[in-house]
């Protein structure tokens, strides 16, 4: 098995001894080890610096050209955005709304302006 980037002069480290960017991406390698057909990736760049999360994005890029279906678990609407063919709304277990990020992304955005433009004021009963 080829050791992940930036991970060779770590190769005789314990798992524990590991920044979380080079966990993360010892994890990745090891649940691509298989050349698996589907991966669900949880939360795969959670905690992660802005630069690791990059190159993480760029292997889960490769990954996905590669012909695996990725399956990705985030709460980080930028990174479903980027990563993502099709987004799933969850709700309490539940799918509440499925689309291309691209359409999702307009209603944010539609969404945010709205809420820009509405000044919510108390009612008098309560300005007291």
């Amino acid at each position: 098995m080829r050791i992940p980037a930036g991970l060779a002069a770590k190769r005789d480290a314990r798992f524990c001894e590991l920044s979380g960017g080079q966990r993360q991406r010892l994890l990745a390698a090891l649940a691509l080890a298989g050349r698996p057909e589907v991966v669900f990736p949880d939360e795969l760049t959670s905690g992660l610096d802005p630069q690791t999360r990059r190159v993480t994005w760029e292997l889960v890029k490769r990954v996905r050209d590669g012909g695996v279906t990725v399956i990705l678990v985030s709460h980080l609407m930028d990174e479903a955005e980027q990563l993502c063919d099709r987004v799933a709304i969850l709700d309490r277990g539940r799918v509440t709304a499925v689309d291309t990020p691209r359409r999702w992304g307009r209603w944010r955005s539609a969404a945010r302006r709205r809420c820009r433009r509405c000044r919510p004021t108390a009612p008098a009963r309560f300005a007291r």
